[in-house]
Order: structure tokens, then sequence, then C-alpha cells
């Protein structure tokens, strides 16, 4: 159900959404295969909560490239590739949509043998 102020005209209605199309790469000759990884989670299908760049948290330079999506809890997570385990994080309790939770969570930060960072939250 949708309610807008009264007087109000349905052309007078902001909307707003992080979606983004999918457009084809303007040259995937040049992709290079040293980054095409395994998708990190088993089972499925599941549903992306927010993408790159997304307007709720993804638009710092630091979580950009991030990728959410909702899973039962005890989902296993695996690693896109081998790695060498950087940090572990286990220490966060803090649960729920807010500015406060940015930063506290739980993580698995893994070295990937092409030298990027993956991080795991």
């Amino acid at each position: 159900q949708f309610e807008c102020e009264p007087g109000a005209e349905l052309k007078d209605v902001r909307v707003e959404s992080d979606f983004q199309p999918i457009t084809r790469h303007p040259s995937p000759e040049v992709f290079d295969d040293k980054y095409q990884f395994r998708f990190p989670l088993e089972g499925g299908p599941y549903l992306c909560t927010q993408g790159c760049g997304g307007g709720f948290t993804h638009f710092y330079a630091e979580t950009y490239h991030a990728v959410d999506f909702a899973v039962p809890v005890g989902t296993p997570v695996l690693a896109v590739c081998p790695g060498k385990v950087l940090e572990v994080k286990d220490g966060c309790e803090v649960s729920g949509i807010s500015c406060r939770n940015l930063y506290s969570w739980n993580s698995i930060t893994v070295q990937l043998p092409t030298g990027e960072t993956v991080e795991y939250v």
C-alpha cells in the first residue's frame, strides 16, 4: 500500500533505489582470468541485499566493492580461492542497521595469491 500527502499527485512522489542495470563489460576480451573467483556461499539462491556502490553503506571507498547477501544463520562461507588469513575479528556482538554499527563487525581478512585482500564480514 502506498499513501501520499493530501493533494499530492503521483508525479510529485520521488522514489530512490540503488538498483543499477547490469551492463556488459565494454572489452570482455581483456578480462584477466586471475580475477575469476568462485562464489563464496554454498547452496542458494540468495538475495543480494546491496551491491557494489550501494547507497546504504557501500559508498565509502573501503566498502564500495562490497556485496551483501541475505543468508540463513549457519550458512557456510567459503574462501573464493586459496589464500593466507591475515586477520580474524570475532569479538563484535552488535546487530541491527545503525550508523553506530559501521565497522563494528566480525570478519576474516584473506590475502589472495594475486596480492589483493578479501574481507568476509
